[in-house]
């Protein structure tokens, strides 16, 4: 049984027939089909035979599509399915093959018995269609003209037309053969007269009806038994039979019309009816989408809302994603259970974690800290609701400011935890070294004596550092006051420091003095009294400055006062030529001149030159003739500026025609020393 009810209705032609075909494909011989009301088989009658046509019930015939063979090029009926004859199974399509070869067999023996046995026979169907044909028809059946149509009725000839239609429908309804004689048929100009025989053709049950028409020529050779045999046709007879069989069948129509105008009329009431209703529905469907348009006003207003509401909390959402990675802060964010709820990448540093760990609880992960159980913190952190700060470090030795913060959602009330670990390590690294730096500062103000002052004006008090404590020789239990500290100066140095802070004070006039100091324990020291002001819009908001121990330095300075002066009046009262040079070399590195940079008297005595002259002037410009001097002078003294050593050598100065004793040392790199003696003396005494 198939069932398909008001679906071809929508479906073009092309597609009713494919669906058709594949339901009679689908059905067994003598299977149902039910289609819908206003839906027929259309071109696919020939498979199916109508049961009840108010209700478009329809029986299989069991007929199958044709196929076409690929090896004759006929067509052979198509069984796909499997069918059992005499307890074996084969195949449709073995068995469809079979019964071509069985049919064009029989093709082949009709062929060559027509001309020498056989009149002219013609095979019909039910529909009076024609189904086969052996012979020669054209005196009996010609095309019509319009829209091809293969009735046998309709292409024979006028003649033939009535016994034709009588006696086939008497065949299909009784089953018994008809014979008509002496049938006479115009043709070429002249008569000839037939015999028309129709018989039906045994079949099995499922198979078409079919029956064979036998049109024979009547001469003088003709069988006088089949004369006999044969019903003469008696045109009259026959056609009044045919008025009658239309009449009934016009009669059948005319009652099967009535009931079928009954049948509309009370469809017309009951569409009449449905109509109201529909009417009646059709307002309250009016009235209701006037309600959903209204509605959906309302909606589209809501939805814009909803839509502007996503937007900003999609740029919220944005503003915050890049807030968080823009601090560079590893954070985390848990729930109420302590599970994984969102992260910044900079959270890896300390934990191991990865998209695919949201959700988990954070007691799964590993931590890389060097801290006992974190999780422990948290869970205690989310039970009181207290934060937890602590510096920690990771397993590389990184310093973290760790932070565990209750997830606020009200007022004393929260669900989750906030934690933060900031990268303190560049902070840890400048507290080091800013300690390092400050007890470096610390030694170096002790050993350079130096100390550090403040004076707030606003509050009055002084801060000394340690270090001027150190140097009035006071302890540190008490900071004192600005006049407390004057009274330790001397009495020549009080007047002095008291004009100047007070200038400080009020002008912001800096100052730097070396004044003498009276120590609480009665020693004179040389101080050096620095002030300066700070100033907001003109106004002095604080003085400081340094207070340094100068006594050594001071009397450091008077030894070397007096020790230049001696080593001034020893280097001017030497016999020998002194002068030291700086070397001059190219971008090779080699040098190409020296500089002179000082000279003494002996200097200018032995060679002539003047300190004005040679002062910061190259030996090229004040001696021109050295550089040409077979002797290389530049190359020599290059050596020991730039490699060192010391040389002496005795050596005859063309430029300046005398003989020195040369000694040559290097103080500092690029520099040289040059000691002369002049020798000349000496020489021309053991000359004599």
């Amino acid at each position: 049984l198939i069932s398909c009810r008001n679906l071809l209705i929508y479906l073009q032609p092309v597609l009713q027939k494919k669906a058709l075909e594949l339901f009679n494909f689908s059905l067994n011989p003598e299977g149902l089909m039910v289609l819908g009301t206003s839906e027929t088989t259309g071109e696919a009658s020939d498979y199916f035979e109508s049961l009840h046509p108010k209700w478009k019930i329809y029986r299989s015939r069991g007929r199958r599509r044709p196929a076409r063979d690929r090896y004759h090029g006929s067509e052979v009926p198509y069984y796909p399915k499997t069918v059992s004859t005499g307890g074996e199974s084969q195949s449709g399509r073995g068995r469809a093959y079979r019964q071509h070869q069985q049919e064009w067999m029989l093709n082949r023996l009709l062929q060559s018995l027509a001309d020498d046995y056989l009149p002219v026979t013609i095979v019909v169907n039910e529909h009076l269609e024609i189904v086969h044909i052996v012979g020669d028809t054209r005196d009996f059946f010609r095309l019509p003209s319009g829209k091809m149509d293969n009735d046998v009725v309709k292409m024979s000839v006028r003649e033939l037309a009535i016994p034709l239609a009588t006696g086939l429908q008497r065949v299909f309804q009784s089953g018994k053969e008809v014979n008509y004689a002496n049938i006479r048929i115009q043709s070429d100009d002249s008569g000839k007269t037939f015999n028309l025989r129709i018989k039906p053709i045994p079949g099995k049950r499922g198979q078409t009806p079919l029956s064979v028409i036998f049109l024979k020529s009547v001469d003088a050779r003709s069988n006088q038994k089949e004369i006999e045999e044969a019903q003469s046709f008696d045109i009259g007879k026959e056609a009044q039979q045919r008025i009658t069989d239309l009449e009934q069948e016009l009669q059948f129509s005319k009652e099967n019309l009535q009931a079928t105008i009954e049948e509309l009329e009370t469809s017309n009431e009951e569409l009449q009816a449905t109509n109201e209703e529909l009417l009646a529905s059709n307002e309250e469907l009016q009235s209701t989408n006037e309600e959903l348009h209204s509605v959906n006003e309302e909606l589209y207003t809501v939805n814009a809302e909803y839509q502007r509401k996503i937007i900003e909390l999609t740029e919220l959402n944005n503003d915050i994603g890049n807030l968080l990675n823009s601090t560079r802060i590893g954070t985390l964010f848990l729930d109420e259970n302590l599970e994984i709820r969102k992260f910044t990448p900079e959270i890896g540093a300390v934990y191991n974690i990865t998209d695919n760990d949201i959700g988990r609880p954070i007691d799964h992960l590993n931590h890389r800290l060097q801290f006992d159980d974190p999780v422990k913190t948290m869970k205690k952190v989310h039970t009181t609701g207290r934060p937890f700060e602590k510096e920690v470090q990771n397993l590389e030795g990184k310093y973290f400011l760790m932070r565990i913060l209750p997830y606020e959602i009200g007022p004393e009330s929260w669900s989750g935890l906030v934690l933060t670990f900031i990268d303190i390590d560049p902070m840890k690294e400048a507290q080091r070294k800013s300690e390092i730096n400050r007890k470096n500062l610390k030694e170096t103000a002790r050993l350079a004596k130096i100390g550090r002052w403040e004076y707030d004006p606003a509050s009055g008090v002084q801060t000394w550092s340690e270090e001027v404590f150190h140097i009035h020789e006071l302890p540190f239990d008490r900071q004192p006051a600005p006049e407390e500290g004057i009274e330790f100066y001397a009495e020549t140095s009080r007047p002095i420091i008291r004009k100047a802070f007070d200038a400080v004070l009020h002008h912001g006039t800096p100052y730097d003095l070396i004044l003498e100091l009276v120590t609480a324990k009665g020693n004179h020291r040389y101080v050096r009294a620095i002030g300066r002001a700070e100033t907001v819009n003109g106004r002095v908001v604080k003085v400081y400055g340094a207070f340094q121990d100068v006594t050594q330095i001071r009397e450091m300075q008077s030894a070397l006062r007096e020790s230049e002066k001696q080593y001034r009046m020893l280097f001017e009262k030497m016999l020998n030529g002194f002068a030291l040079h700086k070397i001059v070399v190219d971008e090779a590195g080699r040098p190409v001149d020296y500089v002179f940079l000082e000279v003494n008297a002996a200097f200018e005595e032995m060679t002539g030159l003047k300190r004005e002259e040679v002062l910061n002037r190259k030996a090229s410009d004040v001696i021109p003739g050295i550089l040409e001097d077979s002797f290389d002078w530049i190359g020599e003294f290059g050596k020991v500026a730039l490699g060192g050593d010391s040389v002496r050598f005795e050596k005859f100065s063309e430029p300046l025609n005398r003989w020195y004793s040369i000694m040559v040392y290097s103080p500092e790199k690029n520099h040289f020393v040059t000691i002369f003696e002049d020798v000349a003396k000496h020489r021309r005494a053991e000359k004599d």
